[in-house]
């Protein structure tokens, strides 16, 4: 996020965007006409030709004055010939000054400038133009080594030039590579968001302390409540009956610590969820915590399971009444052949040929290989 804010900034009112090139082109204007003033109040050697210093100091501050307003407005072109301008005033300063030696160490600001805010062969270009109005100045003064000082004045701002385009380089490189994966994070989050908002099953996350941060449009659906009066309410506030708080916090805790010590991180349970308009929700959650940025965070999973539920005890009542009917045939059978003793016990009027008809129809009814029947005397004895 920091390394996005970055990049935003240096693409807008920052370093490297025309307004604060601008500027900065307006602060040397100011400095060169500050030299030129300080030329003429603070002379070294000869004086100075006053008209001229006092001439180059007020164009210096006009071109600063042009750069401040309309700086929404100049283009790189017209950057590149304002840097060229700056040049010339430093060399007519160092001219009028009768300063050859010591003046064009300021040639370092337009150089620096050229480095700082083009391309390293834009600044060499503008380099290259320095020595050209330093080697004129210095025809002009019929200076004895131009050489060395030209190899002076060009090569300091050279080297330190190009060690601030590569870090440049390095800083531009590094800031697209973070530009790059932030829009990749952002798409990534943003085809996420869809797949999660377009899903039947409420999503619902919350910090460390329960209160929501987020919530997707099935959840809103199934706790019947709005997003914004969803957010900020700690979990147990969107419709948990209030005498299963306590079990639920503390179970919510217990998770939250387990995945400190890396322990469990995830929580399925059936909870009973009652809606604002008198309608209840009967939901399973699966509840797991994650850890972002070195904050906890708790991601739920609400599914309405009503219409599971209904199934289960179709099922139930389907099992019920099976269970029952064959319990039905059972009894009918039993009772068939219980009926079929009787029928026996009827037809024979002899006991000895009653007995053993009682015994086989006895033998198949209880599905035995051998029955007894007891005979019980007048006297209560078998």
């Amino acid at each position: 996020q920091r390394a996005r804010k970055l990049w935003l900034a240096m693409r807008g009112h920052s370093m490297f965007d025309s307004r604060t090139k601008a500027r900065s082109l307006a602060f040397l204007f100011c400095a060169g006409a500050l030299v030129s003033l300080l030329t003429f109040v603070l002379p070294q050697g000869e004086t100075p030709t006053a008209s001229a210093v006092i001439a180059t100091a007020a164009f210096s501050l006009v071109m600063a004055l042009v750069l401040v307003r309309w700086e929404q407005r100049i283009t790189e072109p017209l950057l590149h010939a304002a840097l060229a301008m700056v040049t010339v005033i430093i060399s007519l300063d160092v001219h009028y000054a009768a300063q050859t030696a010591l003046y064009p160490l300021i040639y370092m600001w337009p150089a620096l400038y050229a480095f700082f805010f083009f391309s390293p062969w834009k600044a060499i270009a503008h380099l290259a133009f320095i020595g050209v109005a330093y080697g004129t100045v210095l025809a002009i003064e019929n200076t004895m080594d131009t050489t060395i000082r030209l190899v002076l004045v060009l090569g300091t701002p050279l080297v330190v030039g190009l060690l601030i385009s590569r870090l440049l380089g390095f800083l531009r490189a590094g800031l697209d590579r973070s530009a790059r994966q932030e829009r990749a994070l952002r798409s990534s989050e943003r085809r996420t968001r869809l797949i999660v908002d377009s899903a039947r099953d409420g999503f619902i996350s919350t910090d460390a302390e329960g209160r929501v941060l987020d919530v997707n449009a099935a959840a809103e659906r199934l706790l019947g409540r709005p997003r914004a009066d969803l957010l900020g309410r700690r979990f147990q506030e969107l419709g948990i009956p209030h005498q299963v708080h306590a079990k639920f916090e503390a179970r919510r805790r217990a998770l939250l610590e387990g995945a400190r010590q890396d322990g469990m991180r995830h929580l399925a349970l059936r909870v009973t969820i009652d809606r604002p308009d008198g309608s209840r929700l009967h939901g399973e959650t699966m509840i797991w915590v994650v850890e972002r940025d070195g904050e906890w965070m708790f991601n739920a999973r609400l599914t309405d399971i009503a219409d599971r539920l209904r199934d289960e005890e179709e099922r139930e009542r389907r099992v019920r009444a099976e269970a029952e009917r064959a319990e039905a045939e059972r009894a009918a059978a039993t009772i068939g052949r219980l009926q079929a003793v009787a029928d026996a016990a009827l037809t024979h009027r002899d006991l000895d040929t009653l007995l053993p008809a009682i015994l086989a129809r006895t033998r198949e009814v209880m599905d035995a290989d051998a029955a007894a029947l007891l005979l019980l005397q007048e006297d209560g004895t078998l």
